[in-house]
């Protein structure tokens, strides 16, 4: 296998994030809740429109074949937000890296950079979860000195509860 790159996303990138994405959900024991398309990836991450609603970084690799093809193994999707407690901030959707590219300081590489765009776009905190159970995880973000939040239990609802009904409005 070849080297490594991680650069940001482009929009022939989106059915690779998508396949990743799928790993990932698996991973988390939650694939039957993903419903990304590269559609709705190539519409949000500004690929077709602005503004971008993410932004997100890839890391490939060079297939050692003739034709000398690419693969992604691995992704980053970010945004920024802002919050009266903390003001601007850069929140980690997901960081991921297919299974065997892991514990190669690839993530950590993906990890930093999102950290720098936030920084480099005023951002004064980063945010992100991870499930519980997922203890490698866990450890990769407490090597960096992130402090884990006790007490906290994230909410949500999907397309389809009526508080997300747009008719309703």
């Amino acid at each position: 296998m070849g080297d490594v790159t991680v650069r940001a996303a482009e929009a022939a990138d989106c059915v690779g994030i998508c396949a990743l994405i799928q790993e990932l959900a698996e991973f988390e024991q939650m694939g039957h809740l993903n419903n990304m398309t590269p559609e709705k990836l190539r519409r949000d991450g500004g690929f077709e429109s602005r503004p971008a609603r993410f932004r997100a970084l890839v890391a490939e690799v060079q297939e050692d074949t003739a034709e000398g093809r690419r693969r992604l193994v691995g992704y980053a999707l970010y945004f920024f937000g802002f919050s009266f407690r903390w003001g601007r901030y850069v929140y980690l959707e997901d960081l991921y890296l297919s299974e065997s590219f892991r514990s190669r300081g690839i993530g950590g590489e993906m990890f930093q950079r999102v950290a720098a765009d936030g920084a480099v776009n005023d951002c004064g905190s980063m945010h992100w979860s991870v499930v519980d159970w997922n203890v490698l995880g866990r450890g990769f973000y407490s090597k960096f000195g992130a402090e884990e939040i006790q007490g906290s239990i994230r909410y949500r609802f999907d397309e389809s509860h009526s508080f997300l009904n747009i008719d309703r409005l």
